[in-house]
């Protein structure tokens, strides 16, 4: 649907990413809003998570596509309006800028975050997007309102801020250690 608002989240499908808010955060959405979210990934929590879309009646809002090669990752970044990144608080991970954050201020695309901390701070020094707090459906539901009411060139715009200040921020090296790091995690939480 070339109307919708098409909102894409890439990485581990577990208990830290909190899809619970995420989900609660779309059904609360009106219809005409019409926001469509792709998740990229596998994980421990992916059964629960076709469960709630299922009991939620989200099967047309929330699309499950399964894994794909990191390769992959640039023409769905490039077909998204928004990307997703989402961390449960706690005193360890609020200290971390989950590695997908690098990537997708990299990709030049505005982002949707609920994190605390480290990544949070990112995301408004770069002014690359909106921040909801974690655990919270109401704030991320009122984020991706905001998102949605923005024009194309003002997206355009967070996205440039967010590849800017990855240039400025983060060098290639670091991107791929983290990276790296990264798919090592998600490959161990599948397995």
């Amino acid at each position: 649907d070339p109307t919708a608002l098409k909102i894409i989240f890439a990485g581990n499908i577990g208990e830290a990413q909190d899809f619970s808010t995420i989900v609660s955060a779309i059904k609360s959405l009106p219809l005409e809003l019409n926001v469509q979210l792709y998740v990229l990934g596998d994980g421990r929590f992916k059964e629960k998570l076709e469960k709630l879309i299922k009991i939620n009646c989200l099967e047309k809002s929330i699309f499950l596509l399964g894994r794909y090669p990191i390769t992959d990752m640039p023409a769905f970044f490039h077909e998204a309006d928004v990307l997703l990144v989402s961390l449960k608080s706690n005193n360890i991970l609020d200290k971390t800028i989950p590695g997908k954050v690098q990537s997708y201020l990299n990709s030049k695309k505005p982002v949707l975050a609920v994190l605390s901390g480290e990544g949070a701070s990112v995301i408004n020094d770069s002014q690359s997007g909106f921040v909801s707090v974690p655990g919270r459906a109401d704030l991320l539901a009122s984020s991706i309102k905001k998102m949605a009411s923005l024009s194309k060139e003002d997206r355009l715009a967070m996205g440039d801020n967010g590849y800017k200040y990855a240039q400025k921020h983060f060098n290639k090296e670091k991107i791929l250690s983290d990276l790296e790091f990264w798919l090592h995690q998600i490959s161990r939480e599948i397995v």
